[in-house]
């Protein structure tokens, strides 16, 4: 039997994280280690997790000074034993007694990188919806993966599985985009190979106070990371209309008008002023094309 990490890092929110690690420890899939990464700046996780070991052994690691989220996320990783990892968000959990049964299940040395449905579930409207990934988002997944680029809808870290052996390290300069350039690298690497489970076999929790992603919709992330990921997406050959599309979309969206409107918020990102405007003008071309072609058909 295959064994599994479920790598839960955390940091200051014991709400949900009681959920989560009793949906772990309920788990009927026998070749499981748990592993807590804490982050937080109090004793809150720590004494939740010590209050366990009766019913469970838990691997737990205080984190001195607080590692930031996705590499705390890689420290999982890092110190897990198994061959496959389960990341599960400290605020997200498994949906029955054999969720993780059904993960491992699928998983093979033909496919290492797996994905279900899940839950989506709002807290601060207190509204459930199932996340299931369109068939035609799936199909385009096989052969470019940057599709992702545009909208996420593969969905949250909690709701894969990978091996450790194909799985590439999460981005530790994103907080934003961070799942979605681990998914696009990741699927890369297996050559558009991967299972999709549909059945919701988790629970993800957003809109929470406590979620990262709620203070990201600015400037000062948005343009950073998109930009960030467009020029790897170069270096993997998976630039496409679309992702241009998506920057045009952004450079709209905050009013940027030159490249040194957008330079302040690249930090480490180069794009240079030529760049910058073969983006700008790419979709003014594509417009004059269809039009052209337009013309042609009638």
């Amino acid at each position: 039997m295959k064994s599994v990490s479920v790598c839960i890092p955390c940091f200051n929110q014991t709400e949900y994280l009681k959920r989560t690690l009793a949906s772990v420890i309920e788990q009927d899939y026998p070749e499981m280690e748990i592993i807590v990464s804490d982050d937080s700046t109090n004793d809150e996780v720590k004494k939740l997790v010590s209050s366990l070991d009766s019913q469970i052994k838990i691997k737990y690691f205080r984190n001195f000074p607080s590692l930031g989220p996705a590499k705390n996320w890689n420290h999982c990783i890092k110190i897990a034993s198994s061959d496959w990892i389960k990341i599960l968000h400290h605020d997200d959990w498994l949906n029955g007694k054999d969720a993780l049964y059904k993960f491992m299940q699928a998983g093979s040395k033909f496919n290492s990188f797996l994905f279900s449905s899940a839950v989506s579930f709002n807290v601060k409207d207190d509204i459930k919806f199932n996340h299931i990934p369109p068939v035609d988002f799936l199909e385009d997944l096989k052969t470019n993966p940057a599709v992702l680029f545009k909208h996420n809808l593969l969905g949250p870290p909690s709701s894969t599985l990978f091996n450790r052996n194909a799985a590439v390290l999460f981005d530790e300069r994103m907080k934003w985009l961070v799942d979605v350039d681990f998914y696009i690298h990741m699927l890369k690497y297996s050559s558009g190979k991967f299972t999709f489970i549909d059945e919701t076999l988790i629970t993800s929790v957003n809109h929470a106070n406590h979620n990262v992603t709620k203070d990201s919709n600015n400037p000062e992330t948005e343009l950073y990371e998109y930009f960030l990921l467009y020029n790897k997406l170069k270096e993997l050959d998976l630039v496409d209309q679309s992702v241009l599309d998506r920057l045009i979309h952004l450079l709209s969206k905050y009013q940027i008008k030159s490249i040194f409107d957008l330079q302040p918020f690249l930090k480490d990102v180069f794009i240079s002023e030529t760049e910058f405007k073969k983006i700008i003008k790419s979709r003014s071309v594509l417009n004059f094309i269809k039009s052209i072609q337009s013309k042609l058909s009638k």
